[in-house]
């Protein structure tokens, strides 16, 4: 199992790893949601995410996201580092794919502050990936966002 480091050279959060392969996320899309048709209920605060005016103000922002999966992904990292980064959840409406094949697709619904919510919309466009490196005998995993 690898260490953690911390934002080390335009890297960024970081996390324990079983394997040592370098993981992909790609092509992010910010979805809307078909309940968020519901204006009555869902209130929009931009950049495609919502808040459940049922919940009022203490309800927590959602935000969906999709993502396409690139060869020997591992359906687990970068992803923690990213909800770790913008300091996210997961909703419990996301369902996960034990097994992503390449090119699969995964969509899921984040939840937390506006800010990291923003953030997060933010990777459209970009790639996210782990990157293993060793320093010193021990091996580091980063998150990279391209």
């Amino acid at each position: 199992m690898t260490a953690a480091a911390a934002d080390v050279g335009g890297h960024v959060g970081t996390a324990m790893l079983a394997r040592d392969d370098e993981v992909t996320m790609k092509d992010f899309t910010v979805e809307t949601p078909a309940w968020a048709d519901d204006a009555s209920r869902f209130e929009s605060l931009g950049d495609g995410i919502y808040r459940d005016r049922q919940e009022g103000e203490s309800g927590e922002p959602k935000l969906l996201l999709s993502f396409t999966y690139e060869e020997d992904d591992d359906s687990q990292y970068p992803l923690e580092d990213l909800l770790d980064k913008y300091l996210l959840s997961l909703s419990a409406e996301t369902e996960f794919v034990s097994d992503p094949q390449p090119g699969d697709r995964a969509t899921m619904e984040f939840e937390g502050e506006v800010d990291g919510l923003r953030q997060a919309a933010a990777l459209v466009g970009r790639t996210v990936r782990n990157q293993v490196t060793t320093t010193d005998g021990r091996e580091y995993v980063s998150m990279v966002i391209e």
